[in-house]
């Protein structure tokens, strides 16, 4: 190939038969030179490429993998949501525990879990769950008082 052809600068196949490359600054060949590339597929000597450090989730190439979703953030949004039901008080303390841990476990994991916004709706329903409970506490008080003083 004759790079005076192609327009611009660039590694070319080395004129002087040395089977590796040589640099044209777009005017003439410098003195710059590397090795030939390795063929497609093949790694140049004396490089590793380390195995992944975890499994693909659905095992090989092909198969498109995206994030998983927090199983503690699930449960978190649960808890939310029964407690109004069933345990009022400690279905919201649950809840706002499980979510907390969970977006610790979805930052650790730089992008392979999701599920924030499943603990953001965990820790609004818990929380207005708790401030209900607050002010149901605080009213009692407020009637057993005024009916006892007066």
């Amino acid at each position: 190939m004759d790079p005076s052809q192609t327009g611009g600068a660039g590694w070319f196949p080395d004129p002087g038969g040395t089977g590796g490359q040589r640099y044209w600054d777009g005017v003439r060949w410098t003195e710059h030179v590397a090795p030939a590339p390795a063929p497609a597929g093949y790694a140049p000597a004396g490089t590793f490429t380390p195995a992944p450090a975890y499994a693909p989730a659905y095992g090989g190439p092909g198969f498109a993998t995206g994030p998983t979703t927090s199983s503690m953030a699930i449960v978190s949004l649960v808890f939310a949501i029964i407690g109004w039901a069933f345990c009022p008080g400690v279905g919201a303390v649950v809840a706002v525990i499980l979510a907390v841990s969970a977006r610790r476990e979805i930052t650790r994991s730089m992008g392979r879990v999701e599920g924030r916004g499943l603990t953001t709706a965990a820790l609004w329903i818990a929380g207005v769950q708790l401030v209900a409970i607050v002010a149901v506490i605080v009213v009692i008080i407020v009637v057993a008082a005024s009916s006892n003083g007066g």
